[in-house]
């Protein structure tokens, strides 16, 4: 690997939170290296579902074109269907117009990201796995690095930002790490094609032990994403986990066995988990890496992209500040409390109705009935409207009376 570097920042992890934090902090003016483990593009376990609320992110980060050229589908809504086979069609509007989700292959939308993030001058180390965080009381940090034919280095920098997911290597390297008590769910994701799929929009189904969600990412190809309790991981690979958990789905099965698995069952979990701390001296988490909880409401890329701009806007502010050390917080913290604490309110409010599948029944019933409390629960998920308009008492009365 090339020689010893020294930069304002480094971003460890280049999905889409990692890329997008690189890419505002270079427009900034700031002298970024972007690192990750794998080439791209690359697979990633995801439900590939994107809300609508994130097509302004997504246009703003260079992904507009993905979107126009086929590397995205339309979805006009999400089906959300209750253990006991009740329907509600989630569809979104904003200002009085229709507005659609999309189904993006994770391959395309994060090698786009990558890209926007090297023709803004970011400098892009790919097959490079950080191996070690190292802060120094004198401002400059060590993060150590090693490539694929296992040299090692080391990237000196201001500012360290943790991309790089659930088992960050920067949050552990702090011990800020702190797995979730509740829920405790594994993901499992592939993709089937030749499945018969001719609505266009999603499917979310709540089972007795979890849910599974689907999204059309082409006229033949469906990505599935199933979480189910984390006790499924001892059945032995993610391809068996699958296999013994989509059971509790027999109508999704029977669809499946008509088509072929066309991608390895990827897995991920424990899916929650927490951080004592997003920022401190030299050193900010964005993304997974600062924190997830469950990814039923589907706002994952959103999350990702818009907190993006919280740390960029707070990275930059601190790295234009006088002084040695460089300190995001507390004004990063503030930032995503204000952003994302209603939200997450509103998510942890779900979870309770997900893992009681009567209370999922009568609030599905409800909200068929009640189309205009529908339309706004549906924005709010869509990540057009706060999340504030839903968690207010009139909101909740009004769906929950009888």
């Amino acid at each position: 690997m090339s020689g010893d570097r020294s930069v304002e920042a480094v971003v460890v992890g280049a999905g889409p939170a990692g890329s997008a934090t690189a890419t505002l902090l270079a427009q900034a003016g700031h002298e970024v290296v972007l690192l990750d483990s794998a080439k791209f593009p690359r697979h990633k376990p995801c439900s590939e579902f994107v809300s609508p609320g994130t097509e302004r992110l997504l246009t703003r980060f260079g992904a507009a074109d993905l979107i126009e050229h086929g590397g995205g589908r339309p979805l006009k809504g999400m089906v959300l269907q209750a253990p006991n086979g009740d329907r509600f069609q989630m569809e979104y509007s904003s200002s009085g117009s229709r507005r659609v989700a999309f189904a993006i292959p994770r391959l395309g939308l994060d090698a786009t990201l990558v890209d926007t993030a090297r023709c803004n001058g970011v400098e892009i180390r790919e097959h490079l796995r950080a191996c070690a965080f190292n802060r120094s009381a004198h401002g400059v940090h060590t993060l150590t690095v090693r490539d694929r034919d296992g040299k090692t280095g080391q990237i000196r920098a201001r500012l360290v930002i943790g991309a790089d997911g659930r088992h960050s290597l920067v949050a552990h390297s702090l011990n800020l790490q702190q797995p979730a008590q509740w829920p405790k769910r594994l993901g499992l994701v592939t993709h089937y094609g030749n499945v018969p799929w001719s609505a266009n929009e999603g499917m979310m189904t709540v089972g007795p032990n979890g849910y599974v969600g689907v999204a059309p990412i082409a006229p033949d190809v469906v990505s599935i994403g199933l979480v189910a309790p984390m006790p499924c991981a001892s059945l032995g690979s993610p391809g068996d986990a699958f296999e013994s958990a989509v059971r509790d789905y027999p109508t999704l099965a029977r669809l499946l066995a008509r088509g072929e698995r066309t991608e390895p069952v990827r897995g991920v979990g424990p899916l929650a988990h927490r951080v004592s701390a997003v920022a401190g001296p030299g050193f900010l988490l964005v993304g997974d890496a600062a924190g997830f909880l469950d990814p039923f409401t589907g706002e994952g890329i959103h999350r990702a992209l818009r907190g993006a701009e919280l740390a960029a806007e707070a990275a930059h502010q601190a790295l234009e500040r006088p002084g040695p050390m460089v300190n995001p917080s507390p004004a990063y913290e503030r930032l995503r409390q204000r952003v994302f604490g209603p939200k997450e309110r509103l998510t942890m409010l779900i979870q309770l109705f997900v893992h009681m599948p009567t209370l999922m029944n009568y609030v599905v019933a409800r909200l068929r009935r009640r189309p205009n409390l529908a339309a706004e629960l549906s924005n709010v998920l869509g990540d057009l409207a706060p999340a504030q308009r839903v968690l207010n008492p009139m909101f909740l009365t009004s769906l929950l009376r009888p």
